[in-house]
């Protein structure tokens, strides 16, 4: 008789847990207020973003290890958490290798995957005047119209 009630029991909560599975993954259907399901690590990284480096020119290529170049390891090369940090960070690789046209492009974290990169990709961070160019073109772009 134990042993039934028990498998019983079981079973019931592998059901339970099974169900709400397939009611959030497959019918979309937000959790009651009463029953959240956990998230592991929930809200943290948003304020975090991934920076990616790139040279530009003919010897186009990315920087996989630009923390390196910054006298630091993966794990303590700096947070980045703003356009000013990676502006910085951008300068500092500049001075780090003088004479190159570099690009620094971050993606940010937000609840439930990444934000859109920023539209930095081709803006070179060693030329002050690039900034300028690139806003005036902006400019110019939305004074035509679509």
């Amino acid at each position: 008789m134990k042993i039934p009630l028990t498998l019983a029991l079981l079973a019931t909560l592998v059901a339970y847990m099974q169900v709400g599975s397939v009611r959030a993954l497959v019918l979309n259907w937000a959790d009651p207020p009463w029953a959240k399901a956990w998230e592991m690590y929930h809200g943290k990284g948003r304020e975090q973003c991934r920076l990616d480096a790139y040279v530009l020119g003919e010897d186009a290529r990315r920087l996989d290890d630009w923390f390196t170049l910054l006298g630091e390891t993966r794990t303590s090369a700096p947070k980045i958490t703003s356009d000013k940090v990676r502006d910085r960070i951008g300068r500092k690789l500049c001075k780090a290798l003088p004479g190159t046209s570099i690009a620094v492009v971050t993606t940010c974290g937000k609840t439930g995957g990444w934000k859109r990169p920023s539209p930095t990709r081709d803006l070179d961070v060693c030329d002050p005047a690039a900034k300028l160019r690139r806003a005036r073109e902006k400019l110019i772009e939305t004074e035509k119209g679509p």
